[in-house]
């Protein structure tokens, strides 16, 4: 019987179905055809049998091993949703996507793993990361591009480009994408080693949208080394007639995988994880050159990028194998039907009709799915590429412009929630501030160890990342992302950020250093609380003292890098215990705040695009929310005993809010606002807005003292968010003055037109230069705009005086400070 009757028979006897059955006669005949020009057509046939049959063999191994993966997969997070101490066991759905602050979910989560996969990574390739960063513009510097270049000629091996450092980047990239595909493979997944395999490709789906398969197809054939492009299926190489058919199922894989095309049902997210991946390395490149040229023409980014979002790309899919196994889907679908079983069972217990237990699911099952949209990017599908695109540029250039002082409040802010956050986990707290302060100013030495050390090096690999704790996902056109970048390094927001979580990292390492030496029970209470949190018990902790420490200017570490060594399951919690902390001390939006505010409004819709502005800037105070409060909440520790935590931080945050206030009005060229009056009576309104600050609502508190915020907004705009904030002063700029003209109003065209690009051109709210360039250029302008301008000038600090009580020690339209600021008004209330 041949192979073609023994597939027949198996697919009427439902062995295998119709597709498969037709995938098999397909390799049979490709194979067949190729055999018989070189041999007798016995010989080509059995040939072609044999290699047909040891594929599918080999196809029916890996489908039994992926299956006894998932199972396997599944009775552990079932185990973990029953197990948990969770209000509702439904939660444990939304918990396995990230953790919150309450301290409650002590196993794994998809954005914790993901993290930790992310940090041994860079921590393979720390020389890579300092050598190739990007420049304080967001721009690829020069002798990076240059480097860059000499790093993929030794990557790919083509030619020795005589560069010892680019030999040692090489080295470092190769090690690390190999410790990710065996990650990958470990968990479930298939991807073929290949000794010539350099760099991944990288395509932009909007560019090869715009040229059409056609001209895609064309150009990218000849660029293509299709001796060494192997089809899996049959381990030949593809004939000639075959490359036009193999490049359309590439361009529609391409096509399909682009966020612009991605649906919540697409078939990429249903197509098996494990499978998926071998997509990205099947095309093989001639040489360097062709490699780097498709990049530059249908590419995302620079060497540096591409291999910044493999990194980021991968360690994500490895999380999501290790934790859902080799078809994430089906795992969710087995996990949501388990927790509807259990909420029914617990509601059927309470009886009397109530269903809460029901009714928590539903909620739970809501917000896992917008979480683990945002997760794996399906959430980030756009309707409208060009709408999402120009909102999301709007919405940088609104960054660039109006974030400029945030950093005030950050540097002193973060300091505050950071002692806090280290007292509860029992830390010393005076040392974390001032490793905070330390690691501003450290050099790329110093930092380099943090990042082999495992921690995440966010602000040397991704675009504007002092922005990204505010709003979550940078987006948008890359000149937007840049200008945002540009601003965000020079207001200190991105170094400072970034420095701050590497110092508290760096600070828990030393303090669960110095403590290697007692036993889990000699630990404090808060330490062994802790621990425990994360999954870390006794018997852990003994395996983790056995941990060699790493020595570095006379201090030492518990590095989790060197955790995995003993243990990869207990270097997997103690790295998540760490990057949670560091999140914890140092908020950034996490995928909870971003769920909470888009609710799964799409991209590119009009209403997507209302909830984003909506929600810009209020991402930080959710997080707040969601991760400090609720840590405190759930402590134990008696009702008193939160209630002390509860006050004692956010007495600490407006402490430090007042502070940044206060710079912030120095910045501004007024006097300081008054604190107390003359008795000593705190001023209500100036600590309330101090205590909405510390929350990271201060936008919010500037209604206290007036009925417009610091961007002379009123109390609907502020809600409605700073894009719709934007397009209402277009209008009023352009078709207001319209129709003044048409009815013979004066329109104050100039004025107007100085007040815009004062409010919105980039960098101009950065706190130290924002004074300078306000009395020196835009009062200038003013003044030229505007015959009224110096009696608006002396109205306007009237104005301030009658309604906060200030004066100013730099006078608008004045080309010098006439004194220096009173510090005495801190306690004089000047509207008594």
């Amino acid at each position: 019987m041949s192979l073609l009757e023994c597939i027949e028979n198996a697919k009427k006897e439902n062995v295998i179905d119709e597709t498969r059955a037709a995938e098999l006669k397909d390799q049979y005949n490709r194979l067949y055809s190729q055999y018989k020009t070189e041999m007798s057509e016995a010989e080509a046939a059995r040939r072609a049998g044999k290699e047909t049959f040891e594929t599918a063999e080999y196809a029916a191994a890996e489908k039994k091993r992926r299956i006894a993966l998932s199972r396997a997969v599944q009775r552990e997070r079932l185990k973990e949703m029953e197990d948990n101490n969770l209000k509702y066991k439904s939660e444990a759905l939304v918990r396995l996507v990230e953790r919150d602050g309450s301290g409650q979910w002590s196993y794994s989560s998809l954005e914790g793993r993901r993290e930790a996969i992310r940090g041994r990574a860079h921590a393979k390739m720390d020389n890579v990361l300092a050598e190739l960063k990007r420049g304080i513009f967001g721009n690829e510097r020069r002798a990076a591009r240059e480097m860059g270049a000499d790093m993929a000629e030794e990557v790919f091996g083509k030619k020795n480009t005589g560069n010892a450092v680019a030999k040692e980047l090489a080295q470092a990239w190769k090690e690390t994408s190999e410790f990710l595909r065996k990650a990958f493979n470990r968990a479930g997944g298939s991807i073929p080693k290949r000794a010539d395999w350099g760099m991944p490709q990288s395509h932009d789906v909007v560019k090869i949208g715009k040229a059409g398969e056609d001209e895609w197809i064309n150009y990218i054939k000849d660029h293509l080394d299709w001796n060494k492009m192997i089809d899996e299926s049959t381990g030949k190489k593809f004939s000639p007639a075959e490359h036009r058919k193999v490049l359309e199922g590439v361009y529609d894989s391409i096509k399909t995988e682009g966020f612009s095309k991605v649906g919540r049902d697409s078939t990429l997210m249903n197509k098996s994880l494990a499978r998926r991946r071998q997509d990205h390395r099947f095309l093989v490149f001639k040489d360097t050159d062709s490699w780097l040229e498709y990049q530059k023409k249908f590419g995302r980014g620079d060497t540096f990028t591409i291999m910044m979002d493999h990194i980021d790309s991968m360690s994500r899919d490895i999380a999501m194998l290790e934790l859902l196994g080799p078809n994430p889907n089906a795992t969710i679908r087995y996990l949501k039907t388990q927790a509807e079983a259990i909420a029914r069972t617990a509601d059927k217990k309470i009886g009397g009709g109530k269903k809460p237990n029901e009714n928590a699911f539903k909620k739970h099952e809501g917000t896992f799915d917008g979480m683990y949209g945002i997760y794996t990017g399906t959430a980030l599908a756009s309707d409208r590429e060009w709408l999402s695109n120009g909102f999301a540029g709007l919405g940088n250039l609104l960054n660039s412009a109006l974030l400029g002082s945030t950093s005030l409040l950050a540097i002193l802010g973060d300091m505050g929630t950071a002692r806090v956050v280290s007292r509860i986990a029992g830390l010393p707290q005076s040392k974390m501030m001032g490793r905070m302060l330390g690691t501003m100013v450290a050099g790329k030495a110093t930092k380099r160890e943090f990042i082999r050390a495992g921690l995440i090096a966010e602000g040397w690999s991704a675009v504007a990342f002092g922005q990204s704790r505010y709003i979550g996902d940078v987006m948008g056109p890359n000149i937007t992302r840049r200008i945002s970048d540009f601003t965000m390094n020079a207001s200190l927001l991105s170094p400072w950020t970034q420095a701050s979580r590497w110092a508290v990292g760096m600070e828990y390492m030393g303090f669960f250093a110095d403590n290697i030496g007692k036993k889990f029970d000699e630990l404090s209470s808060k330490n062994q609380r802790l621990l425990r949190q994360y999954g870390v018990d006794a018997a852990d902790w003994d395996k983790i003292r056995s941990t060699k420490l790493h020595k570095h200017k006379g201090a030492t570490f518990l590095r989790p890098v060197d955790v995995f060594d003993i243990d990869e399951k207990i270097g997997y919690k103690y790295m998540e215990m760490l990057q949670k902390q560091v999140d914890l001390s140092v908020p950034v939006a996490s995928l909870e705040s971003r769920e909470l505010l888009t609710s799964g409004a799409r991209r590119g819709t009009a209403v997507g695009e209302i909830v984003r502005s909506v929600g810009q800037f209020k991402n930080f105070p959710v997080t707040i929310m969601t991760n400090n409060l609720r840590q405190i909440r759930h402590l134990e520790s008696s009702t008193m005993g939160r209630v002390g935590y509860g006050v004692e931080f956010m007495a600490t945050a407006t402490i430090f809010a007042a502070f940044s206030i206060q710079m912030r009005q120095f910045s501004q060229g007024r006097d300081p606002l008054a604190m107390f009056d003359e008795d000593g009576e705190p001023n209500m309104e100036f600590w309330g807005s101090a205590f909405l600050a510390g929350g990271g609502m201060g936008i919010f508190g500037d209604f206290l003292f007036s009925n417009r915020n610091r961007f002379d907004r009123g109390l609907a705009e502020t809600v409605a968010g700073p894009r719709i904030g934007f397009a209402g002063d277009v209008l009023d700029l352009t078709v207001g003055n319209v129709m003044q003209a048409i009815e013979g109003e004066d329109t104050d065209i100039g004025k107007e037109a100085v007040q815009f690009a004062q409010r919105y051109m980039p960098g101009v709210s950065t706190f130290y230069a924002r004074l300078a360039m306000q009395r020196l250029i835009f009062d200038n302008l003013r003044k030229m705009a505007d015959p009224d301008a110096g009696r608006n000038f002396r109205r306007l600090e009237r104005k301030l005086r009658r309604e906060k009580g200030q004066n100013y020690w730099w006078s608008p339209g004045e080309s010098a400070p006439k004194r220096t600021p009173d510090l005495s008004a801190i306690s004089v209330d000047f509207r008594r």
